[in-house]
């Protein structure tokens, strides 16, 4: 065992063993694979590096410094994107740069595995960050068309986000005529986004008087969504006459009923004899 730790350039990168436990070897005959042949004898090999600049057993690459951000790290391997260590020698544009290396395989987080980081538009939906926190996607096409079912900031596309979808027919369940983003169900576009039209049940600020949604004329809102109301020239509800005008001396009194002797209302189309 002492001649074998003496023997010359051998006790700094060879673990000692005894002759007897371990196998021979010789140019013919190899060695197991992790034990490196020496003087006839297979010895361990440890892995070591010096950092001398000078490749030595064990060592992929030896460059002489201490610098682990390099294309030679402090471990004598050579870098590589998903070492967990993130190389600084080479430019942003040039072959090789790391944004970032995260020594993991997973491709959903915040740095790729192709050691770029993560951002919206690169086709792969991050799965570590929660909903709401910024950042998150819900989903990535990288397609960069903002109106179809993934909107360029990474969302997906709804009713109210202020963009109008072009990837869906008319008629189809996510179908948008219009979408401006507003949250007001009462202008020209509807919370469903569909273009307001008399009868969709919602009243059109400034445009209608009324919209009950249905084509009845004797409920208090028209089919043309104005409100029936005596003088507009239709008899409506418990009106007797609606001649469409506010002339009391006529047929119709201005309070649409009949004129009659006695209403109190002086008849002026009515001439002596």
């Amino acid at each position: 065992m002492l001649s074998l730790l003496l023997l010359p350039g051998c006790g700094d990168w060879l673990a000692p063993s005894m002759r007897g436990l371990r196998p021979t070897c010789s140019s013919e005959r190899a060695c197991p694979e992790a034990w490196v042949c020496h003087q006839g004898l297979c010895l361990d090999r440890v892995e070591r590096c010096d950092g001398n600049g000078q490749i030595g057993v064990g060592e992929v690459c030896d460059d002489g410094n201490r610098v682990d951000t390099d294309a030679c790290t402090n471990g004598c391997k050579v870098a590589r994107c998903g070492d967990g260590i993130v190389r600084q020698d080479i430019t942003l544009g040039e072959s090789s740069h790391e944004a970032c290396d995260d020594g993991n395989e997973i491709n959903e987080d915040e740095c790729l595995n192709g050691c770029v980081l993560a951002r919206c538009g690169d086709g792969v939906v991050r799965s570590d960050l929660a909903a709401g926190v910024a950042a998150a996607e819900e989903c990535d096409d990288l397609n960069g068309d903002f109106s179809d079912a993934c909107t360029n900031d990474c969302k997906e596309a709804r009713c109210g986000d202020g963009i109008v979808r072009s990837d869906q027919v008319e008629g189809g369940p996510e179908y948008e005529a219009c979408d401006d983003g507003d949250g007001s169900d009462t202008n020209a576009c509807t919370n469903q986004c569909t273009v307001a039209v008399c009868g969709d049940g919602i009243v059109h600020a400034g445009m209608e008087a009324c919209d009950d949604g249905n084509d009845r004329d004797d409920d208090g809102c028209r089919p043309d969504c104005s409100v029936t109301r005596c003088g507009d020239g239709q008899r409506d509800g418990d009106e007797e006459c609606d001649d469409g005008n506010a002339e009391s001396g006529d047929d119709c009194t201005s309070g649409c009923t009949r004129a009659r002797c006695g209403d109190g209302v002086l008849r002026s189309n009515r001439h002596l004899g």
